[in-house]
């Protein structure tokens, strides 16, 4: 045993020689932050490359500086934080600004001799400018595993596991498609997972460990896509952050960026996305420095991209580009075999979320694979939703009680999920718009009930206006 503690201390010793000035300013210079040492009379004894730099000096400029004349010499300010930490041998944490304009949070601690005195004085500060790039990538960070925890929250294996053989073969074409940086470009009507298909082709390919970054062209403001895109330097225009802003393309580099809706991207923006994927460069707003970036593309839109060609609307070149890979959704009509169990994970993910039991009656089963879901996906994941909401009671049937805004219906020869209070369809006992109507005043009525009677708070629930009730419920 004293020998093992012997070789241990042999060992700690030998790796402490190994510890050289050079390797210190080596270390020293590669931390995120300004380093500096000042002895008991204020010289400078150390500083790291960072803190020169905002100073706008070199290292040995900054260190003919002395902490107690940094004030007076109009180099600080205010009082420097180290001359006071030397003065009264405490902690001292302030905020400063330097003779060009830099602004920076420095903390300053005392280093004691063997006789209780203070012997040296250590420094750590960093700029605002450092400080909110610092916060910037935390806040992306915390955004990228949000967005990972909720995909794999709402996201499970049964959209690769489909029943259905065309979406076996989709996803068998996007797996070959995930292992390139080949652009891929997704069709698909609405809500039948155009960005699942993307995020499944981003996670199973070398960029996985990457943050994937959706953007819905059609949501960002024209006027403010090129910033939102390219970034821009500080001042650029006015109105723009004094900081600067890193534009989606600087984001996403490495990574995968995903252009949703990219059918409505106006020309102008058009031909500078074409530059950067033909060129990998580009330029923030403002900026002279050419950025090169490594972005793989994935776009998706539920329009017909040749149709736009045709009239003018969008570019050919950029068609072409970005149909590498072009891979079209399966709509959920077209995928009945999916219907239940995308709708009993639904189910389930909200049993989870709500800490409730709901299940499906026959009837409801039988009505959800019947109808059209002009919605797809989406739909569906939001007719279950507020069927587990809505319904009083376990058993999810036509008693359940979803909205008649935008619940299931009949659809050209597709029947209704929310069947008659008796559990049997309607066999031509009224016409549609009859069955409508009194659907409508049964709700209505059981909407009021579970109220207690309060109009206004039934209003409320059913997304209406009070007097709204009276008059459906004449």
């Amino acid at each position: 045993m004293e020998r093992k503690e012997e070789g241990a201390r042999e060992e700690t010793q030998g790796s402490a020689e190994k510890m050289t000035p050079e390797l210190f300013q080596v270390i020293a210079d590669h931390i995120l932050g300004n380093i500096s040492v000042a002895d008991r009379e204020g010289n400078i004894l150390f500083c790291n490359k960072a803190m020169a730099e905002t100073f706008d000096c070199s290292v040995e400029e900054y260190m003919k500086y002395n902490v107690f004349t940094m004030h007076s010499g109009g180099i600080l300010n205010r009082f420097a934080a180290a001359a006071e930490c030397l003065n009264t041998a405490r902690e001292v944490v302030r905020y400063i600004t330097t003779k060009n304009g830099k602004m920076m949070m420095i903390q300053c601690r005392p280093v004691f001799d063997g006789e209780g005195r203070v012997e040296m004085v250590v420094g750590y500060s960093q700029t605002e400018e450092m400080y909110h790039a610092f916060l910037e990538r935390i806040n992306e960070e915390k955004a990228n595993l949000q967005n990972a925890l909720q995909y794999l929250e709402n996201s499970s294996e049964f959209f690769t596991e489909s029943r259905n053989g065309a979406v076996q073969a989709l996803y068998e074409t996007a797996g070959k498609a995930a292992g390139s940086d080949s652009t891929v470009i997704i069709y698909g009507e609405s809500g039948t997972g155009k960005e699942v298909l993307a995020r499944y082709i981003h996670r199973t390919g070398g960029r996985a460990r990457r943050p994937f970054i959706p953007v819905n062209c059609a949501a960002v403001p024209r006027e403010l896509m090129e910033s939102e895109f390219f970034g821009y330097e500080k001042g650029a225009f006015t109105g723009a952050d004094a900081r600067g802003k890193t534009g989606l393309f600087e984001m996403a580099d490495n990574s995968t960026l995903f252009l949703d809706e990219v059918g409505e991207m106006p020309l102008s923006m058009q031909s500078k996305l074409l530059r950067v994927l033909e060129t990998g460069e580009m330029r923030r707003i403002g900026g002279g420095k050419t950025i090169h970036v490594d972005v793989r593309i994935l776009a998706a839109t539920n329009r017909d991209l040749r149709e736009l060609v045709r009239e003018g609307l969008f570019r050919e070149d950029l068609y072409y580009r970005l149909s590498v890979i072009p891979l079209t959704t399966v709509p959920l009509r077209e995928r009945k075999e999916d219907i239940m169990p995308l709708a009993e994970h639904f189910l389930q993910e909200y049993n989870r979320k709500y800490k409730m039991n709901k299940y499906f009656s026959p009837d409801m089963r039988r009505g959800l694979e019947r109808y059209f879901w002009p919605g797809n996906i989406r739909e569906l994941k939001n007719f279950v939703e507020r069927m587990t909401i809505l319904s009083s009671s376990d058993c999810l049937d036509a008693g359940g009680g979803p909205d008649q805004q935008g619940s299931p219906g009949n659809h050209g020869e597709t029947e209704t999920p929310t069947p008659s209070d008796s559990g049997e369809q309607t066999q031509g006992a009224m016409t549609l718009k009859e069955a409508q109507q009194e659907f409508q005043r049964r709700y209505i009525r059981e909407t009021v009930g579970r109220c207690g009677g309060n109009i206004s708070e039934a209003a409320r629930q059913l997304g209406i206006h009070r007097s709204g009730i009276y008059r459906l419920l004449k």
